[in-house]
């Protein structure tokens, strides 16, 4: 999976490497915030 940010690819791996290990900052914080809001 990628997670795009303003049309540029930050994070490339499987969902296991996104989403339990994020290597950018951009990428924790949204994930973060999608947490708080309890949509994961």
């Amino acid at each position: 999976m990628c997670f795009l940010d303003a049309g540029v690819v930050l994070e490339r791996g499987t969902p296991d490497e996104v989403f339990g290990a994020p290597r950018e900052e951009r990428t924790r914080r949204f994930l973060r915030r999608v947490v708080e809001a309890g949509r994961l």
